[in-house]
């Protein structure tokens, strides 16, 4: 099985560096471009299903990039909840709690927040891969976060990245990974990257 991870486009949050989490923020007019250029990617190409995350700016994406009708939409592979941070800047949220907020938000710990932590984050994008495994399919597509994709490479690797932005994940990146049937194993990072995003990792908040 060969999935595909694609990241959302720029967001209005992202836009405005605010942590956006769960929050339905929608693509912006940069966004939209991007989800184009997404599609350019993944032109020809045919997946036996499609998953989105139940948020706005996965659905919106995948609406430009791939239209089709049969999409799954699902609240598990959400971005990691922020809690009361959502909306919020990151300078903003340092000048609030200060050296402990980058902690937190360098390793996915949003609990203090009212959000998730790390943990609870990877147990439900891990459930959902667990169930995609079962099925049958050969090709996949998923619209989704940043955070899902940094969580496959935990997935991959059996260890748990100490730093999340180590990774380079632009909007609208695209990702494969495969599922031999026992392991999955990193395919490529950012698919196609000859046809160039507009954007760079200046957005890359979650």
């Amino acid at each position: 099985m060969k999935v595909y991870f694609i990241r959302h486009g720029q967001s209005e949050s992202n836009s405005k560096r605010e942590h956006g989490g769960w929050g339905q923020y929608p693509l912006t007019e940069q966004g939209k471009k991007e989800a184009m250029v997404a599609g350019k990617r993944l032109e020809g190409m045919k997946f036996d299903k499609v998953y989105s995350s139940d948020l706005i700016r996965t659905i919106q994406t995948q609406e430009i990039a791939y239209p089709c009708d049969d999409v799954e939409r699902s609240s598990l592979i959400r971005e990691v909840n922020v809690g009361d941070l959502m909306g919020r800047t990151a300078d903003d949220c340092y000048a609030e709690y200060g050296d402990p907020y980058i902690k937190n938000k360098s390793i996915y710990d949003f609990s203090a927040y009212g959000g998730e932590n790390y943990e609870q984050f990877y147990d439900r994008i891990y459930k959902f891969i667990k169930e995609l495994e079962k099925q049958p399919y050969e090709n996949v597509a998923i619209f989704c976060h940043g955070g899902m994709i940094l969580t496959m490479m935990d997935i991959v690797t059996g260890l748990i990245i100490p730093n999340k932005y180590v990774l380079r994940c632009p909007n609208c990146g695209v990702f494969t990974f495969v599922f031999t049937g026992k392991s999955w194993q990193l395919d490529t990072w950012n698919y196609r990257s000859d046809i160039t995003l507009a954007n760079t990792d200046k957005d890359a908040i979650l």
